[in-house]
């Protein structure tokens, strides 16, 4: 009991101890940037006091840290732009993951890193959505041939049973398209839109897909101003070397003026950036 009175004595009176001296701290910084633990160095020049960070030799030291904290940024986000370019997310995540400490130390690395996820996101939302289109047209057609079938065969069980079970499925991709074509309407994404809301209507006819059919029709009407708002968009990826998201907003224009030579000819020269990227790509490899 002694013991511990003394010693809640000691923590009360703020005892000397249990502090560690700016100099100590300088070092040990100095130390952590030499091997490369950067949090560690942060850490330290965070306990500092403000007297001792306006020394010469400690902002000198903390110029350092900054200067190598950018550097891993801005290799980070260029390699991550290479990989994602030739279609290697994996790799892209794994870059920012192995420095994802940097987040509570760098806000321009956090910025960089909120930024890829949110591409990461809609690359991934992109997919879904082709996913889901591919499954649909499918459906459509599977289910179509299959009616024929119970028609010429209409004694088959068989037959009636894989009918079934096609317009089972069917009802199930088209609910997925009403809700995709609802929020997409919500968001004006109108390409989404138009892909999703006219094959929930070929798989099964509704007063929801009629009233979506509707509203997209009405979205449709200033569709030049959005077009002309994607051309900005895919010109502006296209100068920040983000030559997939180019791509993809190409061919989203495509879809709304299909003989338009221009952009014709923009997406052949995106696609021919990408090759060659990737020929670099498999190239390193072979040299590794």
């Amino acid at each position: 009991m002694r013991y511990l009175i003394l010693f809640i004595a000691l923590l009360s009176s703020g005892c000397a101890i249990f502090q560690v001296d700016d100099g100590s701290l300088e070092h040990s910084m100095a130390a952590a940037i030499e091997r490369g633990d950067y949090r560690q160095a942060h850490d330290y020049y965070s306990q500092m006091s403000e007297q001792a960070r306006r020394k010469k030799s400690v902002r000198n030291q903390s110029a350092r840290l900054h200067r190598e904290l950018e550097s891993i940024r801005e290799k980070t986000q260029k390699e991550s732009r290479n990989a994602i370019a030739i279609g290697d997310w994996k790799k892209a995540i794994d870059l920012y993951r192995k420095h994802e400490y940097l987040i509570e130390i760098d806000k321009e690395f956090e910025k960089n890193y909120r930024e890829f996820n949110a591409r990461h996101g809609a690359a991934s939302k992109q997919l879904q959505t082709q996913l889901l289109v591919v499954t649909a047209k499918y459906l459509v057609e599977a289910t179509r041939l299959q009616r024929d079938n119970v028609r010429v065969s209409p004694y088959s069980s068989t037959y009636k049973w894989q009918l079934w079970e096609l317009e089972r499925e069917a009802k199930g991709i088209a609910d997925e398209l009403i809700a995709g074509g609802e929020l997409a309407i919500k968001e004006n994404d109108i390409s989404t839109a138009r892909k999703l809301i006219p094959l929930a209507h070929q798989l099964g006819k509704s007063t929801k897909t009629a009233t979506l059919t509707r509203k997209l029709e009405d979205l449709i009407k200033p569709i030049s101003n959005y077009v002309d708002d994607l051309m900005q968009k895919a010109n502006h990826y296209y100068s920040d070397e983000r030559y997939e998201e180019a791509l993809a907003l190409w061919d989203e224009i495509l879809e709304f003026d299909p003989n338009n030579q221009d952009i014709q000819a923009q997406r052949q020269r995106t696609i021919t950036v990408l090759d060659s990227l990737k020929r670099i790509e498999h190239e390193n490899e072979r040299r590794q």
